[in-house]
């Protein structure tokens, strides 16, 4: 199916076809951004701020090449504007803000490295019919045959039309000083343009990016998104709708300041929350709070608390009438054990919701109404950080969950056996679990109320790298300590995998010590191979995975023509043979500890898609 009749299903309502196109093109969107800002965090809000435009333009493509190049010059502007903000905040901050760790990108070449930072500043000076044919063989990584199907003619001719398009890009480099030969140039594109995106990136992207108008997306990702609209005018490009200011959690998820979507807006800029008027009084300076605060503990506020309502003042709340008529964003807060919650960006301690990444400490206080016991949560939006303006607050009631209830008539479910798990397999895409239950394979979005997401960014903030598997395998243990103890049976969510992605809920799936015991062997412990064979086309390794053919692109992001290389040079004539044993050498020398997964990137035989699993390392080596 083409991109053009994806996003046409999308404007008919279809989300699981606007994912699909993220995934075809997130991977070269992300390593544009990575590539001209040099910045992997950037880099994802970039890349989500790509296709939240592509949402909200929802422009009509006549073929994939123009929708590529579309793409193309929407993650240049956002790059662009990515940049200006990121200046203007290294030169108000004295200090540099809690630093996170980039992700590895893939080793590069140095006449790469030395070209990678202008290559998507040379492409956009190509005539546009060599920049089209460039994008679409490189970026898109489509064949020469599906790129003559967009451009016209046959693979042979568009084949030289790239080659004519590299020619010229080689040309643009040479002026600026850059030595590369066009066959390098050929094989730097092929191999470095797309970056493995994060695990989850897909997922998220999609989220933030076909949340409904008068959603929010976070605060960097929509000053983006502001930005490149901005350009984008300038340069008398369509635009959408204009950008107001909110406050609001994606998700469940606890984002601070934010920027909200909304349309038939101007593009001035508006502070609206719910229960506030809007108003234009011009941004400032972002206040941020103390935030080095001792824990306290605070045994009352433990557990999941749920909004019922949002109010200006404390005293505007009535547990029997509520006060906010909209849509409350914020779902609720869940308060752990020792000041932990389930986003690893906040903590609490009594009194105090503290956002690391806003720097912000929200305070909360606990009051008991007509026997119920509510929280109010102090809301701070962009009225609070950037105007100075007073805090409204959200209302919540403890979840019935971690309430206790009166002892009922009949008895209470058993709880699960401490080993024991609903599925019976497990497997990994990027960071999003697909589950075999019943001997039926399905993407699992939710475990009774707790969404799949809350339980991944609990295990991330409490495990070691093995917490895939421990996801599985201690998956009674992980609930419990999220404070959602499981019965005897579960409630699961999942989507399907065939092409319709439906989500539809199984009820009543056991918690049995035969599951995690097929865990535990899944794949079977005497694997000693991350394939389960391989065959070869010339130099090019094609693995077999879950009974599929793959050709093998990369492993750990080392890729898979480096490793033939690395398995030509240790075994000589026999390299084939070996190249497996030569394979698990190189993963292990690339870490200091035992690797339990790894990252595959593949590509589709039949449709030249590019695929990411993550899978067991084997036991036995």
């Amino acid at each position: 199916m083409t991109d053009a009749e994806l996003l046409n299903q999308h404007r008919n309502g279809s989300d699981s076809a606007f994912a699909d196109l993220v995934r075809r093109h997130l991977a070269w969107v992300y390593g544009l951004a990575r590539r001209r800002l040099g910045d992997a965090h950037l880099a994802e809000d970039v890349a989500q701020a790509v296709f939240v435009l592509l949402h909200r333009k929802s422009p009509r493509f006549a073929a994939d090449r123009a929708m590529v190049s579309w793409l193309y010059k929407t993650a240049c502007y956002a790059s662009d504007s990515a940049a200006r903000g990121e200046r203007r905040r290294q030169h108000r901050e004295s200090k540099v803000a809690m630093s996170r760790p980039e992700a590895a990108a893939p080793q590069e070449p140095a006449e790469w490295q030395q070209l990678a930072p202008l290559l998507d500043e040379l492409i956009g000076r190509l005539p546009r019919c060599d920049r089209e044919a460039i994008l679409l063989r490189y970026y898109r990584d489509l064949s020469f045959a599906e790129v003559a199907e967009q451009i016209g003619g046959t693979a042979d001719a568009a084949r030289k039309r790239v080659e004519r398009g590299i020619e010229k890009l080689r040309q643009l480099a040479a002026e600026r000083g850059g030595t590369v030969s066009a066959a390098s140039l050929a094989a730097g594109l092929a191999a470095f343009v797309r970056i493995p995106p994060p695990p989850g990136l897909v997922a998220t992207a999609t989220v933030v990016a076909t949340a409904p108008a008068g959603s929010a997306i976070a605060a960097s990702t929509a000053a983006i998104v502001k930005g490149a609209i901005t350009m984008m005018a300038s340069t008398k490009l369509t635009i959408f709708a204009g950008v107001t200011v909110a406050c609001v959690v994606l998700g469940g998820a606890l984002c601070g300041t934010v920027w909200m979507l909304a349309d038939g807006q101007s593009d001035s800029i508006n502070a609206q929350t719910p229960a506030t008027a809007p108003t234009t009084v011009p941004m400032s300076v972002a206040k941020v709070d103390n935030i080095d605060l001792p824990f306290i503990n605070d045994p009352d506020v433990i557990g999941d608390w749920k909004s019922v309502d949002f109010v200006r003042e404390k005293s505007e709340f009535n547990p029997n009438r509520q006060n906010w008529k909209g849509q409350l964003f914020l779902e609720g807060l869940t308060f752990l054990e020792n000041g932990k919650m389930p986003q690893p960006w906040m903590t609490w301690t009594k009194g105090v919701v503290i956002h690391h990444g806003d720097k912000t400490a929200s305070h909360y206080e606990i009051q008991e109404m007509d026997g119920q016991h509510y929280l109010f949560f102090e809301w701070k939006n962009g009225d609070v950080i950037l105007r100075g303006q007073k805090p409204s607050y959200y209302v919540m009631r403890r979840s019935e969950a971690t309430t206790q209830a009166e002892p009922a008539a009949n008895s209470p479910p058993s709880p699960a056996p401490a080993e024991s798990a609903p599925f019976s397999g497990l497997r990994w895409h990027g960071e999003v679990p697909e589950v075999l239950v019943d001997g039926t394979w399905y993407e699992l979005v939710a475990i009774d109320d707790l969404r799949v997401n809350q339980i991944i960014s609990f295990q991330k903030s409490s495990r070691d790298a093995a917490w895939q598997k421990h996801f599985g395998e201690d998956l009674v243990d992980v609930l419990s300590r999220m404070h959602h103890p499981t019965g005897d049976t579960v409630q699961l969510q999942v989507r399907t995998l065939n092409a319709d992605r439906t989500v539809t809920t199984l009820q009543n799936v056991p918690m049995t010590e035969e599951n995690r015991h097929a865990l535990m062997n899944f794949p079977a412990s005497d694997q000693t191979s991350l394939f389960q064979a391989i065959r070869w086309q010339d130099a090019i390794p094609q693995v077999q995975i879950n009974g599929t053919w793959y050709e093998l692109v990369s492993v750990e992001r080392e890729p898979a023509g480096r490793l033939v290389d690395s398995a030509k040079s240790a075994y000589g004539d026999d390299w084939q043979n070996q190249f497996q044993t030569n394979l698990m050498d190189v993963l292990k020398r690339k870490s200091d500890q035992p690797l339990y997964w790894a990252d595959l990137q593949l590509r589709t035989l039949d449709n030249n898609e590019r695929v990411m699993l993550t899978i067991r390392m084997p036991e036995k080596n």
